[in-house]
C-alpha cells in the first residue's frame, strides 16, 4: 500500500475537494492509500471519514491579503508548528508522496522537504495577484517534483510566457458520469425537490451551484434573472451554495438588490445542499448558468454538463474548452448579464434546443472529462514519482 499525504488549506466544500476526494477514492481501491490535512472548522471532513480517509485536522491556513494583518500574523506565528505537525504525520504514516492543493501551501512544502518526500503542487486558482504569484512560484519551481495545473488559463496566470518546465502536467478538472448522469436521478426525488422549494410542476427553471461570495458574481446572476423573469414570469432561479459567515454583507447586498427588482418570490439561495442531493437539484433544472468571474477548470458546468443539461458560462478558467459555443452551451464575457438572458431566453423558449444542446454536453463531458481520465493520469503521476525515488536509492 503506497500513502499520499493530501495537503488543504481550506475545509469548505468546493471543486478542489470534491475531485480531490473523487480520485483518491477511485486511486484507493488500487492500493493508493490517502491521508488528509486540512483546517479545522469546515463542513468537508465527514465526507472524507465516511469513505474511510484518515483526516487530521489542525490550525491551517494560507497568507491572505494586506488588509488582514492580524490574520497573516498569526499565519507567520504557526507557520513553525504546522511544519513540525506535518513533518510528524509524514513520518508516522510512512508518507511516498506529499501532494500540495493551492499556491500557498508552503508549510506542507517545508514539511516534505525536510523528510525528502516527493513533492506534487497542484495548482486550480487564479485569484492571488499575478506579482504575488509569480514571486511565490520560484519557490513552487524550486522546490516541486511535479507541478499540475488544471487549465491553460492557470499556466498563463503562474507562469512565464517561455518557460516550459517539463514537470508541469495538465490535468483538467474531471466529473464521475456515473453518478452524474440525466437517469440518475430519481423521478419522485426530483419531485420532493421541487415541492420542497415550491417550484410548480410547470414552472421552469435556472440554476447555480457555487458557495455565495463576490468571486461567482451573483451580482451579474441578478440582474440576468430580472430579465428572464420579464419574459417568463414562472420561471424560477436557484444559487445552491453555502451562505458563508464571511459573506454576510455580501449577500446580503444581492437580496437588497433581489427586493429592489421585484424578483424575491422567484429567486431563491437554496444554501448548502448534501453532495450525493446535487444530481437531484440539477435534474430539475433547464438551463444552467455560471456568473463567475474568475476560475480554474469549473467543476459546476461539467456537473450539469454531465447531467446534460445546457450551459450559459462566462468565459473563465477552462470554460472554452469544456463548452463548445453555440453546441454545447454557450459563453459570454464576465459581467455581460443582457447576453445571459438573451440565451436563457432562447433555450426556455425551445425545449428541443434545450434537449440537443443538453446531449451534446454529456458527450463532451464523457469523451474529455470523465473521472477515469484523471484518474489514470494521477496513477502515472504518483508511479513516476515513485520510481525515481526507487532509482535514486540504487
Amino acid at each position: 500500500m503506497k500513502t499520499i499525504l493530501q495537503v488543504f488549506l481550506d475545509a469548505r466544500t468546493g471543486g478542489p475537494l470534491v475531485r480531490s476526494l473523487a480520485i483518491a477514492d477511485a486511486l484507493q481501491k488500487e492500493g493508493w492509500r490517502s491521508v488528509v490535512v486540512m483546517p479545522c472548522g469546515g463542513d468537508f471532513q465527514k465526507h472524507l471519514r465516511e469513505k474511510g480517509f484518515s483526516v487530521y485536522e489542525c490550525m491551517l491556513s494560507g497568507p491572505r491579503g494586506l488588509r488582514h494583518c492580524a490574520a497573516n500574523v498569526l499565519w507567520v506565528l504557526r507557520f513553525p508548528a504546522n511544519v513540525v505537525m506535518l513533518w510528524r504525520i509524514i513520518r508516522r504514516e510512512s508518507i511516498a508522496v506529499v501532494h500540495l492543493h493551492g499556491l500557498m501551501s508552503m508549510q506542507g512544502a517545508v514539511a516534505a522537504r525536510l523528510c525528502g518526500c516527493k513533492i506534487v503542487w497542484h495548482l486550480s486558482s487564479s485569484l492571488f495577484p499575478r506579482r504575488l504569484t509569480r514571486a511565490v512560484m520560484r519557490l513552487v519551481l524550486a522546490w516541486s517534483d511535479r507541478i499540475v495545473i488544471i487549465s491553460d488559463g492557470i499556466r498563463d496566470h503562474h507562469f512565464d510566457e517561455d518557460c516550459h518546465d517539463k514537470r508541469v502536467e495538465l490535468i483538467q478538472e474531471c466529473v464521475d458520469t456515473n453518478v452524474f448522469r440525466p437517469d440518475g436521478a430519481l423521478p419522485e426525488h426530483v419531485e420532493q425537490a421541487r415541492r420542497r422549494l415550491c417550484i410548480g410542476p410547470d414552472d421552469l427553471v435556472v440554476g447555480t451551484v457555487g458557495n455565495v461570495n463576490p468571486v461567482k458574481d451573483y451580482e451579474t446572476l441578478v440582474e440576468a434573472a430580472y430579465w428572464v423573469i420579464r419574459e417568463f414570469p414562472r420561471v424560477r432561479f436557484l444559487v445552491l451554495g453555502a451562505l458563508l459567515g464571511t459573506q454576510r454583507e455580501y449577500t446580503a447586498r444581492l437580496k437588497h438588490r433581489i427586493r429592489q427588482l421585484g424578483i424575491g418570490e422567484a429567486f431563491r439561495f437554496v444554501g448548502t445542499v448534501n453532495q450525493a442531493e446535487i444530481p437531484i437539484y440539477l435534474a430539475l433544472m433547464d438551463v444552467f448558468v455560471f456568473t463567475s468571474k474568475a476560475e480554474g477548470g469549473p467543476r459546476a458546468t461539467l456537473e450539469a454538463m454531465a447531467m446534460a443539461k445546457p450551459v450559459v458560462s462566462t468565459r473563465v478558467g477552462d470554460v472554452s474548452c469544456q463548452i463548445v459555443h453555440g453546441q454545447s452551451g454557450y459563453i459570454v464575457n464576465v459581467g455581460d448579464y443582457r447576453s445571459i438572458a438573451e440565451y436563457v431566453v432562447s433555450l426556455l423558449r425551445d425545449p428541443s434546443k434545450r434537449a440537443v444542446m443538453g446531449a451534446k454536453a454529456r458527450e463532451r463531458v464523457e469523451d474529455r472529462f470523465g473521472l477515469s481520465i484523471a484518474v489514470e493520469k494521477h496513477r502515472c503521476l504518483y508511479q513516476s514519482l515513485l520510481n525515481c525515488t526507487q532509482d535514486e536509492g540504487q
